[in-house]
């Protein structure tokens, strides 16, 4: 269904009280005057996927677990309060994924603006939990079995995962949160932060231990954007520390950090600590000068690296003085791998130098 395609509320609810008892998955985005109670109607059934787009909840009575099939819920621009959310999660006692876009969070009696909410969510049963171009002041997770947790396009004041023993996979995309904290570790094997903004985290520098951690990927920090969000500590040291790593990642075997100008994050390679597991290590750059003897820097402290990939963005016109530093940047690519003939080395080149998000460009594999 479709709200391009009008219908009335007879036809549809009739549609639905016709095949509910058997149905498996709704994907539901219909505008109908007066409105239908989805819930209610596919409530007690055998439905396992449930995706609700540009819809309005109202009013979810606590306890009533009313949908025991439901495996994954998708609610997009969905109109809901912060406690019928989590009234809402408790109807679904065996769900295992939330995907969370673009929805509108409210106070029941929307006194409030709702980027200024905080949310707790708490669902004991999910494993994974996808967000999408949410916006809010405080975003807390609350969970003890979720294991992977994708974020992207989003924004928040804070953005805390707290008490997630079992989390496998985090990933923060083109995303900002002034405070960025995730409590435990212990089972962390995959992190990615990506074309993103944080002024405080226990991530940069590494703060936590994750001794499963098999990828880390810092593949860029972006300006912060303006969202209105006001946090009252100053910025803190946001770092990229070799040592740290290495003490709280000793199992990390692939390493991919994108170097970029300007001050938004210090890369300490230093110290007396090595990443004698990585085997595998990508390295992105926007600028020519000094890349390589950045590469060798990093090489030093990763010894037993199999496989380098260097990712690079080039203008769509180049001029003359690009083709001069272009040429430079060659030679001295060839003379830094002379010293390392054994590691495997790929070059990706991207298009074009305004890109946000490298990692979404079109590589060219030279």
């Amino acid at each position: 269904m479709n709200n391009k395609h009008k219908f009335s509320a007879g036809s549809v609810l009739g549609w639905l009280f016709f095949l509910r008892e058997t149905l498996l998955e709704l994907f539901y985005k219909v505008s109908t005057s007066p409105s239908i109670n989805v819930l209610d109607i596919c409530g007690r059934q055998r439905l396992q996927t449930l995706s609700l787009c540009e819809y309005t909840i109202n009013g979810v009575e606590p306890n009533f677990q009313r949908f025991p099939c439901l495996t994954s819920l998708s609610l997009k621009r969905v109109s809901i309060s912060a406690e019928d959310l989590n009234s809402l999660l408790l109807a679904f006692p065996k769900l295992e994924r939330l995907e969370l876009s673009n929805p509108i969070i409210r106070t029941i009696d929307d006194a409030v603006d709702s980027v200024d909410i905080t949310i707790k969510l708490h669902c004991p049963t999910f494993k994974s939990l996808v967000l999408k171009n949410v916006e809010q002041s405080k975003f807390i997770l609350e969970n003890g079995c979720i294991e992977c947790v994708d974020v992207n396009h989003c924004y928040f004041g804070s953005f805390k995962v707290r008490g997630s023993k079992s989390l496998t996979h985090f990933k923060f995309v083109q995303s900002e949160a002034q405070i960025l904290d995730i409590e435990e570790g212990d089972k962390l094997e995959v992190l990615e932060f990506v074309a993103s903004h944080v002024n405080h985290s226990n991530l940069f520098p590494m703060k936590i231990h994750t001794p499963r951690l098999r990828t880390f990927r810092i593949w860029g920090f972006s300006e912060a954007p303006d969202c209105g969000f006001e946090i009252d500590e100053e910025r803190s040291y946001i770092a990229v520390d070799s040592d740290q790593i290495s003490a709280c990642s000793p199992q990390l075997r692939h390493l991919a950090i994108f170097f970029e100008g300007g001050e938004r994050c210090d890369h300490a390679f230093g110290g007396l600590s090595y990443m004698e597991n990585v085997v595998l290590l990508e390295i992105g750059w926007d600028s020519f000068d000094g890349f390589w003897e950045l590469v060798e820097k990093v090489l030093k402290y990763c010894p037993n690296v199999r496989k380098l990939v260097v990712h690079g963005m080039v203008p769509r016109r180049q001029d003359e003085k690009f083709l001069e530093l272009f040429g430079q940047h060659t030679t001295s690519m060839v003379e830094t791998m002379r010293k390392y003939q054994h590691i495997q080395l790929q070059i990706l080149y991207s298009y074009d130098f305004d890109s946000s998000n490298p990692l979404t460009d079109r590589w060219l594999l030279l």
